[in-house]
């Protein structure tokens, strides 16, 4: 894809890109899939979404999303996140995204602190909308990023 949502960081182990083209449909039972290769299943990471939304067709708070990570021999965990996308005082929590289409914003945040993959190789992972809606619109792209959690212990 030609919008980078991320600065690449040296702390990122795995970034995948789903991209919704005609208008950014996305329907409810339609999850979309991703493949992020972990290189070590010693570490700990940090799960973090990040989504181009054109908000003047997606008008919600908050994109919920239901995370469906599946390892190499199958195990499967469901994560539960709400892409926070208005602030309780009402202000929006998107960054202007000038590579995007016109009033599109960007929204970025951390879903899993602390996680664990317990094998290294390629794990699927399945995005959902779980909105009560059948169809939304207005979500450009959404990426999943995967980066070393930074482990503070107490001297």
């Amino acid at each position: 894809s030609d919008l980078d949502l991320s600065c690449s960081r040296p702390d990122t182990v795995a970034e995948s890109v789903l991209d919704f083209p005609s208008g950014g449909k996305w329907l409810r039972f339609e999850p979309q899939e991703v493949t992020v290769s972990i290189p070590n299943s010693d570490d700990c990471y940090e799960l973090h979404v990040s989504a181009i939304i054109d908000t003047a067709l997606y008008r919600g708070s908050s994109l919920p999303l239901t995370l469906k990570v599946s390892t190499p021999q199958g195990e499967r965990r469901t994560i539960f996140a709400d892409l926070l996308l208005v602030a309780r005082d009402g202000h929006t929590l998107g960054q202007p995204c000038p590579d995007g289409p016109a009033g599109s914003l960007l929204f970025n945040q951390r879903i899993r602190e602390y996680f664990y993959f317990n094998q290294p190789g390629d794990h699927t992972v399945s995005i959902g909308q779980r909105t009560t809606r059948y169809e939304i619109q207005g979500i450009r792209q959404v990426r999943f990023t995967v980066r070393k959690a930074k482990l503070e212990y107490p001297k």
